[in-house]
């Protein structure tokens, strides 16, 4: 496997792995109680709806 392959996988098993501690924690709208910028959050939701024509629907696809 080549770096670029695997920093692509690391990225989304990252992607994969907040929600999946968050969710339980805090609900479906995690990102609320996060101190996350709402700015940065409505950024997410409008690449979300992008991407996810493309590429599938991880609410933190492409964000880093």
């Amino acid at each position: 496997m080549d770096v670029t392959q695997a920093l692509k996988d690391a990225e989304n098993a990252l992607r994969d792995f907040i929600p999946y501690i968050l969710i339980p924690k805090y609900g479906k709208e995690w990102y609320d109680h996060c101190g996350i910028n709402s700015e940065r959050v409505k950024k997410w939701f409008e690449r979300k709806a992008e991407d996810s024509k493309r590429i599938g629907v991880r609410i933190l696809f492409g964000i880093w």
